[in-house]
């Protein structure tokens, strides 16, 4: 699975090439978007220690295997690899510090698409479950502690 992505100049290639292939989408859902955020660390994924200059690689859940260490190694690893170690890095729902929620009075959402187009669009709290080629207006990982109650935008 990290092959597909090592390379970031190749991977709309590899991902368009390779994830059309069963036996990878099952083994790389995180990477092909098989899956719906799925709280679960991609178990291929390895990634190299800060200032390590031995290039000592880690899985995921070296972050959470000395119980003394877990927020410092979060603070210093999850920015940069949270997506790929969403359960290491406590990016799951039922984490209480994942990721803060807000109400917003509005009914609950459904996973089926409307028979017809709004004329406006619609605030989602869920981030989508297929990955975009187009870019964020604001690229984060780590979720705020303190999320507005309406969008924002950036000029």
């Amino acid at each position: 699975c990290a092959w597909i992505t090592k390379n970031y100049k190749k991977t709309t290639d590899r991902i368009g090439r390779w994830c059309l292939e069963a036996d990878v989408k099952y083994a790389c859902p995180l990477t092909c978007g098989a899956c719906d955020m799925t709280c679960a660390d991609d178990v291929t994924y390895t990634y190299t220690l800060t200032n390590d200059f031995n290039g000592t690689r880690k899985f995921c859940d070296w972050i959470i295997r000395d119980s003394n260490q877990i927020q410092n190694r979060r603070d210093k690893y999850c920015n940069q690899h949270g997506e790929r170690c969403r359960e290491s890095c406590g990016y799951c729902d039922d984490d209480p510090t994942s990721a803060p929620s807000i109400s917003t009075g509005s009914p609950a959402a459904t996973m089926s698409p409307t028979a017809s187009f709004t004329s406006s669009p619609t605030l989602s709290h869920t981030p989508s479950a297929v990955r975009s080629d187009l870019p964020s207006e604001v690229t984060t990982i780590v979720p705020t502690t303190s999320p507005s109650l309406s969008p924002t935008t950036t000029t």
